[in-house]
């Protein structure tokens, strides 16, 4: 199954929303990201990714979620790689995130585009929990 017929399922306004979130994650430069990713795990934090993760199980829209994270999360790494090695004015400038920070922009990313995925399945408090500052890139 190719991630886009595991997104076919999807309201179209769920799938015009994921786009949406893809452009604007285009416009953030690779060193800014670790600016919108989720710090700290709070209870609430992991009770909201339980409940996506019963969403997406009761609706049938796992293999949904999982695609729609490995296209977001595939861009972001692809990113980091180019930026890895940039040419500066006299010599190669590495890019400046740490493994940390990498990991944890891709494990929010996953978050976010899990509860845009799942949309009005997720209770609002949950939804806002996972999308956390990356909320604000689509405004």
């Amino acid at each position: 199954m190719t991630s886009r017929d595991a997104l076919a399922p999807l309201a179209r306004p769920i799938r015009t929303e994921l786009e949406r979130f893809a452009a604007a994650l285009e416009r953030i430069h690779v060193d800014d990201l670790p600016l919108y990713a989720v710090r700290i795990r709070q209870p609430a934090h992991r009770r909201a990714v339980e409940a996506a993760a019963l969403a997406a199980r009761e609706r049938a829209l796992e293999a949904a979620v999982d695609a729609a994270r490995e296209a977001v999360v595939g861009y972001v790494s692809r990113q980091y790689g180019a930026a890895q090695f940039r040419t500066a004015y006299v010599a190669l400038e590495t890019g400046h995130a740490t493994t940390d920070d990498r990991v944890r922009v891709m494990r929010s990313l996953g978050e976010a585009v899990t509860a845009i995925v799942l949309g009005d399945a997720l209770d609002a408090s949950d939804r806002a929990e996972l999308v956390g500052a990356w909320s604000r890139i689509l405004r």
